[in-house]
């Protein structure tokens, strides 16, 4: 199933049509494609790296 909105989604899931069970394993895997390219810049900028390292400590 594809919703076009967050209110569409909320609507379905209040009414007990998602199930959560099958709303958690496609929430987990749309946030890791967002945060992908987040992950790649700071594992291959050499400054972002640093700046990470100093932040994470």
């Amino acid at each position: 199933m594809i919703y076009k909105s967050f209110e569409e989604l909320a609507a379905d899931y209040v009414k007990g049509d998602l199930h959560p069970a099958d709303l958690q394993p496609a929430l987990s895997k749309a946030l890791n494609m967002i945060l992908q390219p987040v992950r790649d810049h700071f594992t291959n900028d050499e400054n972002a790296k640093a700046l990470f390292t100093r932040v994470k400590v």
